[in-house]
Order: C-alpha cells, then sequence, then structure tokens
C-alpha cells in the first residue's frame, strides 16, 4: 500500500504501483520473491487480477481441509513450462527426488520384422534398475523399440539424437539377431518422471514398501512400464500390506457414471475411409474432434492422431492429410487456415492457391 497515493487499499492502481516497485526491486537485485494473494471460494484470486498479469510465474497452492494431498500447479510460466503438477502429502518427508528422464523410440513398419505376438524384454541390469531397451507390439500391428533412459536438466527437452537412436537399434539387434532389417516410419521422444534416491541413485523398479516413521503410508515407487498392465496385483498388493497393519482397505467397483468419462473412439459412425494406413473413417475423425472439444480442448491434427491413429501409418499422412483437413472444415466447422498440427505456432496452411480454399 502506498499512502501517497489517494485510491483505495486492494484497488488496481494500487496493486500495480505496488508490485511494480517489487518487480523493479527483484529485477535490480537478482532477487527472487513471492507475492501471496487472496483466494475466492472459487479459487480464483480475489480482487483485481492485475496481479496475475504483471508478474512472471503464478503458481496456485490447492488443497482441501478433509483430504490429505495439496496441489502445486503453474498457471503462468514466462520461464518454463506449466505442464507440470507437485502432488504434496504434507508429511514433511524429502527421502526421494523426482528427475526428468527422456525416453526415446523407433516406430516400425507394420511386416518388417515378422511375426511378433507379445513384448519381448532382455534381463535387466541391476546397475542401472530399469528394464532397458525392449520391443513393444502395438494393438495396430506395428512394433515399438526402445525406450532410451537419459536424465536430463531440461524437462522440455524431447529431441531425438542419432547416437541414442543407433543404441536403440543395436539392442533390437541383440534380442532379435544380427541379421534383422527393420523399416522405420518413425522416431520420437518423451520425458517421463523418474524417482531417485536423494543422493541420485536411481530407484529400482517396483518398490513397495511403508514408510518407516508413518505407519500406513505405503511408498510405491519406480512403477514404470508395464504400471499399467500391473496396476490390479499393485492394488491387491498394496491393500494386503494395509491388512497386516490391521487397517480394513475397502474395493470399489467403477459405476457407469465412471465408465462414461472413457468414451471409445472405434463405437463412433463409419462412413467413407480418410486414412487408408491406418483404415481410420471419417465418423471416426469426427468422433476424435468431438471427444477433444468435450474436454475443452482445441482440436489439432497431432490429437486426431493420436486418438484415432488417421496419418499414423507408413504415409505419416502424406496421403490424407488433404483429405483430414477438408472434413474439419467440411463437417467441424474448422476453416482450414486455422488448422494446426500441435497448437498455436504450427499452422499447416498459409495461404490459398489456384483461386479457392478447396484447391
Amino acid at each position: 500500500y502506498r499512502p501517497e497515493m489517494s485510491s483505495a487499499p486492494g484497488s488496481v492502481s494500487q496493486i500495480r504501483e505496488s508490485t511494480s516497485l517489487i518487480m523493479r526491486l527483484c529485477k535490480e537485485t537478482g532477487t527472487s520473491v513471492f507475492l501471496v494473494g487472496h483466494v475466492t471460494k472459487d479459487g480464483a484470486i480475489a480482487g483485481p487480477r492485475i496481479l496475475e498479469h504483471m508478474v512472471d510465474v503464478v503458481m496456485y497452492f490447492e488443497g482441501d481441509r478433509q483430504q490429505d494431498y495439496r496441489l502445486l500447479r503453474a498457471i503462468k510460466n514466462r520461464f518454463g513450462s506449466v505442464n507440470e503438477l507437485g502432488v504434496f502429502r504434507m508429511t514433511g518427508k524429502d527421502t526421494y527426488r523426482v528427475l526428468p528422464c527422456r525416453g526415446e523410440y523407433h516406430l516400425l513398419e507394420k511386416g518388417s520384422f515378422g511375426s511378433i505376438g507379445r513384448p519381448v524384454y532382455p534381463v535387466p541390469d541391476p546397475e542401472k534398475g530399469v528394464l532397458g531397451i525392449h520391443l513393444t507390439p502395438t494393438l495396430h500391428g506395428n512394433l515399438m523399440i526402445g525406450p532410451s533412459a537419459e536424465f536430463t536438466e531440461d524437462p522440455e527437452d524431447m529431441a531425438n539424437t542419432a547416437p541414442v537412436m543407433e543404441e536403440l537399434l543395436a539392442g533390437a539387434r541383440y534380442l532379435l539377431g544380427e541379421d534383422c532389417s527393420f523399416r522405420l516410419i518413425r522416431s520420437f521422444s518423451g520425458i517421463r518422471p523418474r524417482i531417485v534416491e536423494k543422493d541420485g541413485t536411481p530407484v529400482t523398479d517396483f518398490r513397495m514398501e511403508e514408510d518407516p516413521d508413518l505407519p500406513g503410508m505405503i511408498h510405491l515407487l519406480g512403477i514404470e512400464s508395464p504400471g499399467i498392465t500391473a496396476s490390479v496385483p499393485i492394488a491387491k498388493r498394496v491393500a494386503g500390506m494395509l491388512r497386516e497393519d490391521g487397517s480394513q482397505p475397502q474395493d470399489r467397483l467403477l459405476t457407469e457414471r465412471d465408465r462414461s468419462r472413457f468414451p471409445r473412439v472405434k463405437e463412433a459412425a463409419g462412413g467413407r475411409m480418410i486414412c487408408r494406413c491406418e483404415t481410420v473413417t471419417e465418423g471416426e475423425i469426427l468422433q476424435a474432434v468431438e471427444n477433444a472439444r468435450k474436454l475443452g480442448a482445441l482440436p489439432t491434427m497431432k490429437g486426431i492422431k493420436n486418438r484415432c491413429r488417421a496419418s499414423m501409418g507408413s504415409c505419416q499422412g502424406g496421403f490424407c492429410t488433404l483429405d483430414i483437413s477438408r472434413l474439419l472444415k467440411d463437417k467441424a466447422g474448422i476453416p482450414t487456415d486455422r488448422l494446426t498440427y500441435d497448437g498455436p505456432g504450427s499452422e499447416l496452411f498459409t495461404g490459398v492457391l489456384k483461386g479457392g480454399e478447396d484447391q
């Protein structure tokens, strides 16, 4: 509050001037400052929202007094990603750390590797504590080689690197034989969180243990691939550990309301075949767009690709991209000049040639 100003405390001018002075002090001295703002019952910052627009980072620390967990989420970040979420139990334990780990994959064309009907895993390296490079057949007949495991300082570094990709091919030849040949159609990577000990030592896969200082608190560490596949046995194991301590965990089946949150794109209407490589119809593409809109997401080519596999075949969209763009314009109301691959800044079309939008 600045008494020399005539406006009342909490007004737009007071907040703007006070925040400006604090920010100027921070930049001149190299000091980081946290400004704590009050929130309404709906979770929004109370009063004028000018505070959110002026600062570099806006973070919400949320929770419910009836629940044990607290969430820390970034709403605005001029220096990095907002795609991270911190979940805290508020126990004061700092035994483990989470570091970003990059994994790279190869995707092989259908039929380029013979017949493999199940995942192929090597014997895990006990020193690394990870599964290592393995082969995973997809539901659609492709084969994935990977992943690698590289700790990185940048949680947004999802580059493909030549040495690692060669390492993946070498790992595949080790499992299938040196004479195997592969037809690659795609290479990609992603970032996943890896749990490490406080001293940086990687945690081995599938550690399930009770906290020695907090009875009833079960740590599930290193639950990575195939964590989802093993989720039911893991739940039974944890329930058994709790019963040993005298607790009585309750099972709960999914209700119809729960099931309705997971619509199946394959139940969509058929129609004309758009993507011949993956046999995806226009009805499936339109259903994927509708599902994205229900979640409040902006339909993109990458989102459609992930939801129904359109353009995921051997041509990688070379034959169907134009048909998909026309379908989205005519039946989904998405103008061609606003269609992007993965959000703003990745527009697919920059203009009109030959005198018409449909050309």
